[in-house]
């Protein structure tokens, strides 16, 4: 029987350290659950952050776009603007020039015929 005791008290033993090992695994464990769920809360918000950046980024996107093509056009029409000015300007200089040498065709005309008056009578 003092065998049997010897085995019983080795046996009681073993199962005391299983026991001990197991409990701690399941501490182990637990931990991990909670780390696991802290995790993915984690997870979930930045999923949630990086949505409503990509959200944001679209929308700036977008807007970026829409005041380019307001610029562009906004430039557009100021040269449009400029050409027709410049051309206008060209109009007036070309009339004032042809004013200029139907002013000197006249002059020259009433000179001669000035001179003819005087030379001939």
């Amino acid at each position: 029987t003092e065998l049997i005791q010897g085995k019983l008290r080795q046996l009681r033993a073993l199962n005391q350290e299983v026991f001990q090992r197991l409990d701690g695994a399941q501490q182990r464990l637990v931990v991990a659950q909670k780390k696991k769920k802290a995790l993915s809360s984690e997870l979930e918000a930045v999923k949630i952050r990086r949505e409503r950046m990509q959200s944001l980024n679209t929308e700036l996107l977008k807007r970026q776009e829409n005041k380019r093509k307001k610029v562009e056009t906004a430039r557009r029409l100021r040269e449009e603007d400029r050409v027709r000015r410049i051309k206008l300007k060209e109009a007036k200089i070309q009339e004032l020039q042809e004013q200029i040498h139907d002013l000197r065709s006249f002059l020259k005309t009433r000179g001669s015929v000035n001179k003819a008056k005087r030379g001939g009578g």
